[in-house]
């Protein structure tokens, strides 16, 4: 069940990153290319992954999540105080923070 919702969370993602990407300008930053490139271009290959070890995948996705978070903080330091920088990261990296959370929650689960 957990990978039919992370496949799922995967091409929501995939869908969000590519319309971003055909967005980008020439002016655009290095920041805003790692951001989607280590957020949620990777989901889905992570979560496909997953069919061979979800432990391995769940930690993954949460350091590919933290790592995103981080240049978006980059991206936009002064931005810290509107709610749209918390939807934001809620949208691109809380989700595959909180599925890698549960891929290890069940990888555990399996391995016992």
């Amino acid at each position: 069940m957990i990978l039919i919702v992370g496949t799922l969370v995967g091409l929501y993602h995939l869908r969000l990153a590519l319309k971003t990407m055909f967005v980008f300008v020439n002016d655009t930053t290095v920041f805003q290319w790692l951001f989607i490139l280590c957020g949620p271009l990777l989901t889905l290959p992570i979560v496909l992954m997953a069919f061979r070890s979800m432990k391995i995948s769940g930690f993954i996705l949460i350091f590919s999540a933290v790592v995103s978070s981080i240049f978006y903080t980059l991206l936009f330091p002064n931005d810290l105080m509107f709610i749209n920088f918390y939807i934001v990261l809620g949208k691109y990296c809380g989700l595959s923070f909180l599925l890698g959370m549960i891929m290890i929650s069940v990888g555990q689960k399996n391995e016992k």
